[in-house]
This record gives C-alpha cells, structure tokens and sequence, in this order.
C-alpha cells in the first residue's frame, strides 16, 4: 500500500480518507450543502434555457430521485451521472463537484 512507502500519504477508512500525519481518529469531513446544489442547479438550467420539467425529460431522472440525489438521500449510478451531467451540458467531475459527491481538492469522495 503507498501509506507504508509515503508516511504522511492518506489512507481510506470506512469511504472517508484518514491523514496518517494527524491522530488517526481524525478524519477529514465534508458536508453536502442542499441549498447550494439546488441553486447551482436550476441557475445551470435557466442557464441552458430549459424549464425543469424539460431539464427532467432530457436527463431521464424523476423529480423525487433528483431531489434524494440532491439531498444526499441516495446516491445516482454512474449512468444516472453521465445522463444528468450530459443533460447540463457539463463534464461528470464537474457535476460530482456540484452535488458535493467529491470535494474541490479531491481529498476524498462523499456518499
């Protein structure tokens, strides 16, 4: 494993990334922001000249998924991912970015 040949690089425990360099018990966190993402969203929408509801048939995702998706609720596959970030005009990353699924420095991903 790298952590033995680099000491202070990061180990995964239980989906969250631990810094070997601090104490072992903590751990870095990250907090999904619903409020945000959704502003985010329906900026990104108006942005591309749809309607929700267009935006909705165009991705393929029912309005409650979205929304769990938004909320943290459940997690989207990676097909409901290419459909939505396709359907934004936008780049998965970018979208794992946006729904706060993966941090802006990569650190680690959220579920």
């Amino acid at each position: 494993m790298i952590s033995r040949l680099i000491p202070s690089a990061p180990k995964i425990s239980q989906n969250k990334i631990v810094d070997t360099s601090k104490k072992q018990d903590e751990k870095l966190s990250f907090e999904r922001n619903p409020i945000q993402i959704k502003a985010w969203l329906f900026g990104r929408i108006e942005e591309l000249g749809l309607t929700q509801r267009a935006f909705l048939l165009v991705s393929g995702v029912n309005r409650a998924d979205l929304n769990d998706y938004i909320n943290g609720n459940q997690s989207p596959s990676i097909e409901v991912l290419s459909r939505l970030a396709s359907a934004l005009d936008i780049g998965v990353i970018e979208l794992l970015i946006e729904f706060g699924f993966l941090d802006l420095e990569m650190k680690y991903f959220s579920h």
